[in-house]
């Protein structure tokens, strides 16, 4: 009798393994979808593929998930599995030799197929320093910009916002090589210095700042050239203003030897309609100013932006202020990916800020930049 119940018990077992067994591989599995990325780096000016030094490619989505990895270049083309999405790559390219970073790279990419890319890796330095006052004294949280002529690669996104530090301190890790402008305020100063990096160089600075004035530009003195082309003219203009005064006295004594045919104001006393004492007189209705008046400061902000966050701006001034983010999307005609981009980036500057309201997005600038 123990003997069956043994064998019994062994045969459920059994059949229990194999039931979990079955079903084990008889579902699907599903992972997430993946492809493989070959990456071949290049110098962006002369196209020569890059052979030596240490290659960082980090990786950023939409959703914060972050993949990095170090390379040490050989020749031949790296490769990476990245999951489906949208991608940022910010690439940099260090030869042990020098103390900065000699090749950097920032863009945008879609996954969502194995393929080969060309790696346009240009050449920059870095820029570190301390912003001052007119007393010499070290500056916290001065906002810095770097202005590059519009030729070279825009490395902001990829530096990111600059500040100084509790020490007044600041550190920019991409800057290209070109006669680039350092801006940087704070509050009421502003101050700018000229550079020249040297590519893998960090090149140190102390940026002093001065309290801004306000101040008018003069008019510029037409040269003779143009005062022979405006002589003429303003001859044309002072003969045609005559012929309208003499008109306009011809037809007042025109005027006045025609004999009126209205009746005297004792005769039109009755056809005057009275006033009725509680009858509202209707107002004058005076148009409000169309957008925001720019000031100095924001004028010399815009001039430190990209042209499409300058667009942004400029248009939220039109709008006095704020405006929805599809607004500004069906204005500018930019990407949805690229103008969450940008407003993300100049919600960082602290030039606008995002308030959310169920799924629509207003973008409103903020008081430092309006004041």
């Amino acid at each position: 009798m123990q003997t069956n119940k043994t064998t019994l018990f062994l045969f459920y077992t059994m059949r229990f393994l194999l039931l979990l067994f079955f079903c084990a591989f008889s579902f699907p599995v599903f992972a997430d979808s993946s492809f493989s990325f070959a990456f071949q780096p290049k110098h962006a000016d002369t196209l020569q593929p890059l052979s030596s030094g240490i290659l960082t490619l980090a990786f950023s989505d939409e959703y914060g998930q972050q993949i990095k990895t170090i390379n040490l270049l050989n020749g031949s083309p790296l490769s990476v599995e990245l999951p489906e999405g949208i991608w940022l790559l910010v690439a940099t390219l260090d030869d042990r030799t020098t103390p900065a970073a000699d090749f950097a790279s920032f863009q945008e990419f879609n996954v969502s197929q194995s393929r080969s890319l060309e790696l346009l890796l240009q050449p920059v330095g870095s820029v570190s320093g301390f912003v001052l006052d007119e007393e010499n004294r070290t500056l916290e949280n001065a906002r810095l910009e770097l202005q590059c002529p519009s030729s070279f690669y825009d490395f902001s996104d990829a530096n990111g916002p600059v500040t100084t530090d509790e020490y007044g301190s600041f550190s920019i890790s991409f800057v290209p090589l070109s006669s680039c402008r350092l801006l940087a305020s704070q509050n009421n100063r502003v101050g700018f210095l000229d550079l020249n990096v040297v590519q893998g160089q960090t090149h140190s600075v102390r940026l002093m700042l001065t309290e801004e004035k306000a101040t008018s530009t003069p008019l510029p003195t037409p040269t003779p050239e143009q005062s022979g082309v405006y002589l003429p003219l303003f001859f044309f203009i002072v003969l045609f203003a005559g012929v309208i005064v003499l008109y306009l006295l011809w037809k007042g004594k025109t005027m006045v030897k025609t004999p009126s045919l209205r009746a005297p104001p004792e005769r039109q006393k009755h056809r005057l309609h009275p006033i009725h004492p509680h009858k509202p007189v209707p107002k004058t209705v005076v148009p409000e100013e169309q957008g925001l008046r720019k000031t100095a400061k924001m004028a010399a902000i815009l001039n430190t932006l990209p042209e499409n966050e300058r667009r942004i701006v400029e248009f939220l001034l039109e709008q006095k202020g704020h405006a929805r983010q599809s607004q500004v999307y069906h204005a500018l005609l930019l990407p949805k990916v690229t103008l969450s981009r940008l407003v993300f980036s100049l919600e960082n500057k602290n030039i606008l800020k995002t308030t959310r309201l169920g799924k629509v997005k207003d973008l409103q600038l903020t008081d430092w930049f309006l004041s």
